[in-house]
């Protein structure tokens, strides 16, 4: 693993991060009590990486940042059923089941509309 394109994308998630939220929002987002275990998880492991424990670094980056948009991360599976080649496999009945479990009642579902000419 190369340790200085790993902190080169590190850099770049940072700063678009800052450019989509802002300085203000980006801060307030990973200063938040529910989120500091995940923000002191990414921080760390970006330290590890430049360190010289990319590997490592990288695992506990990556735990962080589940715990940082494990929020989100069901609205990204309500918007995956919609894509061409993604959205049949999640649209299947057992990919189905486990949706439910993992986003619950909140988000909608994929509806097939048949549209006539």
């Amino acid at each position: 693993f190369d340790r200085a394109l790993i902190a080169l994308g590190n850099l770049c998630f940072m700063i678009g991060l800052v450019l989509v939220m802002g300085i203000h929002r980006t801060r307030k987002f990973f200063l938040n009590k529910k989120k500091i275990p995940g923000s002191i998880a990414f921080f760390f492991g970006i330290f590890l990486v430049l360190w010289g424990w990319p590997i490592i670094g990288m695992f506990i980056e990556l735990f962080g940042i589940i715990n940082l948009f494990k929020n989100f991360f069901p609205k990204i599976l309500s918007w995956m059923q919609y894509l061409p080649i993604i959205g049949p496999i999640i649209r299947s009945q057992p990919i189905q089941k486990l949706m439910k479990k993992i986003r619950g009642p909140i988000l909608p579902t994929y509806v097939e509309t048949k549209t006539t000419i």
